[in-house]
């Protein structure tokens, strides 16, 4: 039984797909933190752009 864990651990171990996981985990995590710092930054950007749609969607409108 200790042998089949020890076999299944080292095949994780050497499994190159769980790199590639932590990979996507880390950028993700770098993102997140990248939008959580630069929050308001980014609403005052959206905001603006939606103002300018309302405001060329209202000009095409009339």
């Amino acid at each position: 039984m200790v042998m089949n864990i020890n076999k299944g651990m080292k095949r994780f171990w050497n499994e190159e797909d769980g790199i590639g996981t932590l990979e996507m985990i880390l950028i993700i995590a770098v993102i997140v933190a990248i939008a959580i710092l630069f929050k308001n930054e980014i609403i005052a950007i959206v905001r603006k752009l939606l103002d300018n749609t309302k405001e060329k969607t209202n000009d095409f409108m009339n």
